[in-house]
């Protein structure tokens, strides 16, 4: 449920949603090739995508894993 769901910063994708458009990016684990090529993709299109709404990405990994590979791909300040 989307109310149950939060950024890593605490921040309610729900709310954050009544604010600016969101655009989730479910993610299936850092390792997966098409995983890492959407991230890509995503990182060319950056300034495109936040003139229009905020990435909020949702994965299964530990914060700290997930921000080395936000870095990696450029995508610093996802949420």
């Amino acid at each position: 449920m989307i109310q149950e769901m939060f950024t890593s910063s605490g921040e309610s994708v729900k709310e954050a949603s009544f604010v600016r458009p969101v655009l989730l990016v479910f993610l299936r684990h850092f390792g997966c090739v098409f995983c890492k090529e959407g991230l890509h993709d995503i990182a060319e299109l950056r300034e495109q995508i936040d003139q229009q709404a905020d990435l909020i990405f949702v994965h299964m990994a530990h914060n700290d894993v997930a921000e080395q590979y936000f870095q990696e791909f450029k995508l610093k300040g996802v949420k």
